[in-house]
C-alpha cells in the first residue's frame, strides 16, 4: 500500500485516493488471494477507505480562519500546531469509524482512548520508525552496516511506542467489551456510516440511515427476547485444552459457567482467548453464577479474567483453601465484583424453573480433611425437560463409591468424565450406576495415554456410551428442546 502511495506522488496523481486504494487491494489480492479474510487486510483497508470518505466531511474544521494574513508570526505557527493535532484527532476519529465493528467482531472490544493514543503514537511510527525503515532498504545491498544502523535507530521508535502503547492500555476505560455483533448488524452500522455523508443531498441516503437504525435496533432487540424467552437449554462443554468449562444456558435467561481453566501460558489465558469469545459469542455479557468444582488450577486460571468482564451475581465452591495464592486472590477478586460466594450442601439448588432444576450433588463436607483434594469436588447435576446432565470434576473411585452407596441422583443421560478421563475415576460400578447414553471427556491432545485412559475409553465403549473427546471434536454442545429432545453437535468432528 505504501508502494502504490508513493508511486502516485512520483506520478503526480497522489489525489486520486479511491484508485490508489484499489490498486494496492488488488495487487496484494493478486499475490495471495487468502488475504481477504486475513484481519490485518479488513482492518488496514477498512480504516483507509473510512478516511478517503469521511475525512472531507472535517475540512471545515481544519481550514484557518480568513484573517489568517494579519495575524502575528506566534499566531499562525500556533495555528498550524494546532490545525496538525485536530487533523489527526479527526484522522484517528475517521479510521476508528471505519474498523469499529470489526474490531469488536474479531476482539470484542475497542479503545476510546484510540483517537487520543493515535496522536502520542503516530509520530514515532510514521515520521520515526516507518521512514527510516524505507531509507535502510537501498543500503541493505551496498552498505548493510548503514542499513543495520538506520534500522536500529528505527527500533527505538517502535519501541517507545510499545511502551507508551502498553501504559495507555492500563488506563481505567481504555477497552470497552462487547458481545460479537452478528453479521446483518456489521453491514447495518456500515450503510448507516456512509449514508450519513449524502444526508443532505440525496433522499435514498436518508431512507438507507433509517433502515440501518431500525435494524441495528430490530436485531439487537430480538437478540435479546430470543436468549430470555427461549424454551430450549443449551449446555456446551468448551475445547479448553487440559482443564475443564461447561457453559449452561437454560431456559428464562439463566446462564452459568461450570469451572473456567485449561491449558496455560504467560501469553495465553484460557479465559480471554476461550470462554469469553465463546460467551459474547453468544450474545452473553452478564453470568449468573460460576461453579469452581475445585481449586485445581486446570479448572480456575482462567476465570480471573471472567470475573473481571462478566460478573457473575454467585460463586459456588466446594470451600477447600487452595495452597497457591492464585485461588485466594481469584476468591478476593469476585467478593469486590459483588459476587455471593457460598459452599453449597448435598441436594442444594442453584437454579430452578418449571423445566429444569440445578442443584449439588456430592457433599464433600463430611469427608473434611480426610478425602482427597479431587474427591471433595462439587458435582452438579442438571435435570432438563426431564433430561439428566452429571459434571463430576475430578473425583475418583472413593467419591463415585460414596455417590453410589448414598444412593444419589445418579442417572444420568449426559455425563461428563470425570478427571478428565483418567484411569483414577469413572469405575465400571459408577459407570453402571450413572448408565449414560453420552459421556464427554475434556482434555487436551498431549497426554492421551493417560487422559483419557484407554481402559476408561474401553469401559464407556462396553456400557453402549457415545464418546466425544474434546481434544478432537472441539466443543460438544448438547440441546434440550421442550418436550425433552435431546440434540448434540460438535465443532470439529462428529462423535465416536
Amino acid at each position: 500500500m505504501t508502494s502504490v502511495f508513493l508511486l502516485a506522488v512520483l506520478f503526480d496523481r497522489q489525489w486520486h485516493f479511491p484508485t490508489n486504494i484499489a490498486i494496492a487491494a488488488l495487487i496484494i489480492l493478486l499475490i495471495s488471494p487468502a488475504e481477504l479474510f486475513n484481519v490485518s487486510f479488513q482492518l488496514s483497508f477498512a480504516a483507509v477507505i473510512a478516511i478517503a470518505a469521511i475525512m472531507p466531511q472535517f475540512v471545515p474544521f481544519l481550514l484557518p480562519s480568513a484573517d489568517r494574513t494579519e495575524k502575528c508570526q506566534r499566531e499562525m505557527i500556533l495555528g498550524k500546531i494546532s490545525m496538525l493535532i485536530k487533523g489527526g484527532f479527526f484522522l484517528s476519529l475517521a479510521a476508528l469509524a471505519g474498523i469499529l465493528p470489526l474490531l469488536v467482531f474479531y476482539f470484542n472490544r475497542f479503545s476510546p482512548l484510540s483517537c487520543i493514543s493515535t496522536l502520542v503514537l503516530e509520530p514515532l511510527l510514521c515520521y520515526w520508525a516507518l521512514p527510516l525503515g524505507l531509507i535502510s532498504v537501498p543500503f541493505i545491498f551496498f552498505a548493510p552496516a548503514i542499513a543495520r544502523l538506520l534500522l536500529t535507530i528505527g527500533a527505538m521508535g517502535v519501541s517507545l511506542a510499545d511502551r507508551l502503547c502498553a501504559w495507555l492500555a492500563a488506563l481505567p476505560f481504555s477497552s470497552i467489551w462487547l458481545p460479537t455483533p452478528l453479521p446483518q448488524e456489521i453491514i447495518s452500522y456500515y450503510a448507516l456510516l456512509f449514508s450519513l455523508l449524502f444526508l443532505k443531498k440525496s433522499k435514498a441516503a436518508r431512507l438507507t440511515a433509517g433502515i440501518s437504525i431500525v435494524t441495528l435496533l430490530g436485531t439487537s432487540g430480538y437478540a435479546f427476547y430470543k436468549q430470555h424467552s427461549a424454551e430450549t437449554d443449551t449446555i456446551t462443554v468448551l475445547d479448553v485444552g487440559q482443564g475443564n468449562a461447561v457453559v449452561l444456558e437454560l431456559a428464562g435467561g439463566f446462564t452459568a459457567l461450570i469451572d473456567g481453566g485449561g491449558s496455560y501460558s504467560p501469553q495465553y489465558n484460557v479465559g480471554e482467548r476461550v470462554i469469553a469469545p465463546f460467551l459474547w459469542s453468544r450474545r452473553i455479557s452478564h453470568l449468573d453464577a460460576v461453579i469452581i468444582s475445585h481449586p485445581d488450577a486446570d479448572h480456575f486460571n482462567g476465570l480471573a479474567f471472567i470475573i473481571k468482564r462478566f460478573r457473575p451475581e454467585t460463586l459456588w465452591v466446594n470451600g477447600d483453601n487452595a495452597a497457591n495464592a492464585s485461588y485466594t486472590d481469584l476468591l478476593n477478586l469476585a467478593g469486590s465484583q459483588g459476587a455471593f460466594i457460598h459452599v453449597p450442601r448435598s441436594g442444594e439448588t442453584l437454579f430452578a424453573n418449571t423445566q429444569s432444576r440445578f442443584s449439588n450433588v456430592l457433599d464433600s463436607h463430611p469427608a473434611g480433611k480426610n478425602g482427597s483434594e479431587n474427591d471433595r469436588s462439587l458435582v452438579m447435576r442438571l435435570t432438563s425437560h426431564g433430561k439428566n446432565f452429571l459434571f463430576t470434576g475430578d473425583i475418583g473411585v472413593n467419591a463415585e463409591e460414596k455417590m453410589t452407596e448414598g444412593q444419589k441422583e445418579m442417572q444420568a443421560d449426559v455425563l461428563l468424565l470425570a478427571h478428565h478421563g483418567s484411569s483414577s475415576s469413572t469405575s465400571a460400578e459408577f459407570l453402571s450406576a450413572v448408565a449414560p447414553e453420552y459421556v464427554v471427556i475434556s482434555a487436551g491432545p498431549n497426554r492421551t495415554s493417560l487422559f483419557p485412559a484407554p481402559e476408561v475409553i474401553s469401559r464407556c465403549r462396553s456400557a453402549g456410551c457415545t464418546i466425544s473427546i474434546t481434544a478432537q471434536d472441539g466443543a460438544v454442545i448438547f440441546t434440550v428442546a421442550d418436550g425433552g429432545t435431546l440434540s448434540v453437535g460438535t465443532t470439529l468432528a462428529t462423535h465416536r
